[in-house]
């Protein structure tokens, strides 16, 4: 178990060290932490496999939704290193990683528990929040399309996933620490919307927030491995 939490914290870490060299402007240094970063999340997912002594379809679930955000990682981060022409071929398949990821995510934790229907509201959040945030004119309605919207309603069903199984296993660990990693990934994604689609001129200390939440986590999401 131990071997867990290093790793897990080494990723937040080079993680943050990726942000820097966001900031920095060094596409190639951003990109080598990004994937030590990743790797190593993914690392904390077979290692939790390793420790439960068994590949249930709850584990492999959750390690395709860690490799899909390896790869996901890897192709949002073609700023710079990419002709600019390919940047927006990448970013699409980086968000398509991510999407699938949620999907899976939302797969196992829909399946594994029974549903319980008073839940279903959470689902609208992923839709809900982008609209409030373009009322508060936190986002630029002019920069977002549809596909982003499909995004954040895939979204509402993963957080929504996540909060049933922490309905139907109140006060254990595998609920405690899917839920917390799923609003830790909702936050990372909406602060990435207001990143991008924002009028902020500040976006360093967004950076390194939409890091920190994300990789917390997919670490989170890999250890569920175990107490599953």
């Amino acid at each position: 178990m131990l071997f867990l939490y290093i790793a897990g914290g080494l990723s937040v870490m080079t993680a943050l060290a990726s942000g820097f060299f966001h900031v920095k402007e060094d596409a190639s240094k951003r990109l080598v932490c990004k994937l030590i970063a990743s790797l190593l999340f993914c690392a904390v997912g077979f290692a939790a496999l390793y420790i439960k002594g068994s590949f249930s379809a709850y584990g492999i679930f959750v390690m395709a939704a860690l490799v899909l955000g390896l790869l996901g990682d890897i192709f949002l981060c073609m700023k710079g290193l990419a002709a600019d022409n390919k940047v927006m071929f990448f970013n699409a398949i980086g968000f398509f990683c991510f999407m699938v990821g949620h999907i899976a995510f939302a797969t196992i934790f829909l399946s594994v528990v029974k549903f319980k229907l008073y839940i279903l509201p959470v689902m609208l959040a992923g839709i809900v929040a982008p609209g409030l945030l373009m009322l508060f004119k936190v986002l630029n309605a002019r920069k977002l399309n549809i596909a982003l919207l499909i995004y954040g309603a895939v979204i509402g069903v993963m957080v929504m996933a996540a909060v049933n199984i922490y309905a139907n296993y109140p006060g254990t660990t595998v609920g405690a620490l899917s839920l917390t990693a799923a609003i830790l990934f909702a936050v990372s994604d909406l602060t990435l919307s207001v990143r991008e689609f924002g009028n902020f001129k500040n976006k360093a200390p967004l950076i390194f927030i939409v890091l920190s939440t994300y990789y917390i986590a997919q670490c989170l999401f890999a250890i569920t491995i175990v107490f599953h």
